[in-house]
């Protein structure tokens, strides 16, 4: 499992919502906004969510969460921990360098720049949704989800995924740095040019078609 560092710990008293703290995987990728509440059952661990209708109802989805109860569970024992803790942060030991994988869904359509949705996935424990992939002039642009909310009369947006900048030395004491922010951003874009290149030779295939099928009624026609 991958190192699990939850800190910025912010308490709340007289709520169920217990605390909020960010959670950062490995040395590479921070979530933020995630929620220590206090259950019939026990403290549970809940994940920003984003609104959404169907059927003429609300509903929510969470915008990342573990993908086991393995990884929710200590994710919660590691928040618990630093709850308790004076200085407000704990970390689950683990590897410092997480796997990354993404998946594209295209938008049909769509009136806005946004060309396609990303999920991410963190190794084998978490999924982040609800990653746009928006084309500018300057070409494709990653944006990753935002929570927003009010600030002295002013509507504001607070990153909730942050890639990071890592530093560390390994087991033979040789300096290394990665940028997660420019490795995830350029794997979420290979992911979508496949999906990209697939929509064009589409689009060619359908010129081509509509072409032959002209020719063949003009044929049709000087037979007649």
């Amino acid at each position: 499992m991958n190192k699990m560092y939850v800190h910025n710990l912010w308490r709340q008293e007289d709520s169920k919502v217990k605390a909020y703290a960010d959670v950062t995987i490995g040395n590479a990728i921070t979530l933020r906004g995630i929620k220590l509440v206090a259950g019939e059952n026990g403290d549970f661990v809940a994940m920003p969510t984003r609104k959404y209708e169907k059927d003429g109802e609300d509903k929510y989805a969470d915008i990342f969460y573990p993908k086991s109860e393995e990884v929710r569970t200590a994710l919660l024992e590691t928040f618990q921990r630093a709850y308790e803790s004076e200085d407000k942060y704990a970390y689950l030991n683990g590897d410092l360098n997480p796997e990354f994988n993404a998946t594209v869904s295209t938008v049909k359509n769509s009136s806005t720049s946004i060309r396609a949705w990303a999920t991410l996935n963190i190794g084998d424990e978490f999924v982040i949704r609800n990653i746009a992939i928006n084309e500018t002039s300057k070409g494709f642009m990653v944006n990753f989800p935002t929570a927003k909310y009010e600030k002295d009369g002013e509507t504001k947006f607070n990153e909730l995924v942050a890639p990071e900048k890592a530093e560390w030395t390994d087991s033979d004491g040789k300096a290394c740095s990665k940028d997660y922010g420019k490795l995830i951003r350029g794997l979420i874009v290979n992911a979508y040019k496949p999906t990209l290149s697939q929509q064009i030779d589409n689009a060619d295939k359908a010129k081509g078609d509509s072409a032959d099928m002209q020719k063949d009624i003009s044929e049709q026609d000087i037979q007649k």
